[in-house]
C-alpha cells in the first residue's frame, strides 16, 4: 500500500467514523463506518477512474454505474427517512461493495498450482 492510499484510507475512514458519532451512531456503528469509509479510500485511490470517468472513448459505465447507484441509493434512503448515521453506513456499503467489485475485476488472474 502505498503512503497517498495509506493516507486516504485514514483520512476518509476517520471523517466517516466522525460523522457517524456526530449523528448520533452507536460506538459500534461508527467502527463500522471507519472500515468502510477506509476501504473505499484504498479501492478509489488504486483505480480512481471509478469516481472521475477517465474513459477516453465510448460511454463510462463504470463511472456512471457508480454515481447512478448512488443517487437512486440515497434517494430511496433519504424517502425512507431513516436515522442520519443509518445513511452514513448505507452509503459505506454502496460505495465498497462498487470500488471493491472493480478492483476485483481488474486484478490480476491468480495462476492455479499445479
Amino acid at each position: 500500500m502505498a503512503v497517498a492510499e495509506r493516507a486516504v484510507s485514514v483520512v476518509l475512514g476517520l471523517a466517516a467514523a466522525g460523522v457517524a458519532v456526530v449523528a448520533g451512531a452507536p460506538i459500534a456503528a461508527a467502527v463500522g463506518a471507519l472500515a468502510l469509509y477506509a476501504g473505499i479510500g484504498y479501492y478509489a485511490s488504486r483505480h480512481p477512474d471509478v469516481l472521475r470517468g477517465d474513459r477516453r472513448t465510448g460511454p463510462d459505465w463504470v463511472a456512471g454505474g457508480f454515481a447512478g447507484g448512488f443517487s437512486f441509493g440515497l434517494l430511496g434512503l433519504v424517502a425512507a427517512d431513516v436515522a442520519p448515521w443509518v445513511l452514513v453506513l448505507a452509503v459505506g456499503f454502496a460505495g465498497f461493495g462498487f470500488v471493491s467489485g472493480v478492483a476485483w475485476t481488474r486484478a490480476d488472474p491468480v495462476e492455479e498450482p499445479t
